[in-house]
């Protein structure tokens, strides 16, 4: 995941019967909620949302992982991050992009 932003979210959905606990981690190490520069919320539907405000350089390369687990069993997914800065435009300069296009 490649970003320039001033918030950087991920969005997940879970499912499992019975519900399942889910836990964020960020480089292995488990993110607590209510922290200055992240927050994270659960949604309807199972929808789970890290939000960071403001990443910088202490945040690229940062792998960001939502492990879910019940009684029948664990699952987990990840995303590495890469935090790319916008060049100093000016006031008059040809287009460019910060964030090529890439296969989905």
């Amino acid at each position: 995941m490649t970003i320039v932003a001033s918030y950087f979210f991920i969005r997940c959905h879970v499912a499992g019967k019975p519900d399942p606990q889910t836990t964020w981690l960020r480089n292995g190490v488990r993110i607590e909620g209510g922290l200055d520069r992240i927050n994270l919320r659960v949604g309807d539907g199972g929808q789970q949302v890290l939000r960071l405000r403001k990443p910088g350089r202490e945040d690229d390369g940062a792998r960001f992982t939502l492990q879910a687990s019940n009684a029948l069993g664990s699952v987990e997914t990840s995303a590495r991050l890469t935090v790319v800065k916008p060049k100093d435009v000016k006031k008059k300069s040809k287009p460019a992009f910060y964030v090529p296009l890439r296969n989905l």
